[in-house]
């Protein structure tokens, strides 16, 4: 996101204002102009030498127009394309995923919108979620039980040997 810049000379006047729409140009055509549509590259150097830069133009997967690539792995004419083409796969790969798929509650059918979820609604989420912490604390429960009995004996047998 660009915001308006403003610049100003030594004595604090406004010398000129660069647009966000600038800005934003600027920024993902570093080194060209468009004129006619068509993106034509600066070809003379600060020092007056020619550029010797191969001029590649592509078409945009995503709005099909016409631009000079600039980096070797470009394949959108803009941020906004990319991210357009990316919210595109993501809602695509997002569909496949849906499927048919019974809940381990309350045994409904439902279509899933994870490829590991496993219950058709909060209520049977939570519902889980409550039986498992209850089964959890009842094995820990079982668990100290059990090491109780044995320090118990334990000390039975302490007590034996050393009273007998």
């Amino acid at each position: 996101m660009f915001y308006e810049v403003r610049v100003y000379d030594g004595n604090g006047k406004l010398k000129k204002t660069i647009s966000e729409e600038a800005l934003h140009e600027r920024h993902w055509r570093p080194e060209s102009v468009v004129q006619d549509g068509k993106v034509i590259p600066h070809l003379v150097a600060e020092n007056g030498s020619h550029k010797d830069r191969k001029r590649v133009y592509l078409h945009c997967k995503q709005c099909k127009k016409e631009f000079m690539k600039l980096s070797f792995n470009q394949i959108y004419c803009s941020q906004d394309c990319n991210e357009k083409a990316k919210y595109e796969r993501l809602a695509k790969t997002r569909s496949s995923v849906s499927k048919e798929a019974k809940c381990v509650e309350c045994g409904n059918v439902f279509i899933s919108k994870r490829s590991n979820q496993k219950r058709c609604s909060d209520t049977c989420r939570r519902r889980g979620n409550r039986r498992s912490c209850k089964i959890s604390a009842a094995r820990y429960n079982e668990k100290r039980k059990i090491e109780q009995a044995i320090r118990n004996a334990k000390s039975e047998a302490n007590n034996e040997q050393s009273n007998g």
